[in-house]
């Protein structure tokens, strides 16, 4: 069974207030981070058919495409891999910017025990950084259709639907 578990706006819930913390913890160079943070919280206007908006300063969001975005990013979920490495270490485990993929090779038992637990684990960490899994958008899949049902009814708090692989 796999597990795709997918961040809620992941670039737009990252709070500038937790990017020095995590910089200090990775070792990341603060000078750096404080020019992207800066870049961040410059004023910007939204225009929608010729009309412009008030000035906006934002305090929280990453600009997605920026150079540090990912980076940024990276350095809030860093924690959370780390927890699922360290914890389950035979699982593969993936990270690309925001998306996340967990598998679980082996028996049925195995993979119910182990996959769900990955998960759940992995959820909590990234809610400590305040990055949420997503109740609408993880997908996951399993080799069995009874493995599937199981994991569905497992993952009931995100609502991931598992289906059959091919």
């Amino acid at each position: 069974g796999s597990a795709l578990p997918d961040l809620v706006k992941a670039f737009d819930r990252v709070g500038h207030c937790a990017l020095p913390d995590a910089g200090r913890r990775h070792g990341y160079p603060l000078w750096a981070l404080r020019l992207s943070i800066a870049a961040y919280r410059m004023a910007r206007r939204i225009s929608i058919g010729g009309v412009l908006s008030v000035a906006v300063v934002a305090c929280r969001s990453i600009t997605a495409g920026s150079a540090n975005a990912t980076t940024d990013l990276r350095l809030l979920m860093l924690p959370a891999s780390d927890s699922v490495r360290r914890l389950f270490p035979a699982l593969p485990f993936h990270v690309y910017v925001d998306d996340m993929f967990l598998a679980a090779l082996g028996t049925e038992k195995y993979v119910l025990r182990t996959l769900p637990a990955a998960v759940r684990t992995l959820a909590r960490a990234l809610e400590d950084a305040r990055l949420d899994v997503s109740a609408v958008k993880s997908e996951g899949i399993a080799s069995t259709m009874s493995l599937a049902r199981a994991l569905t009814s497992e993952f009931r708090q995100w609502a991931v639907t598992f289906t059959q692989s091919c």
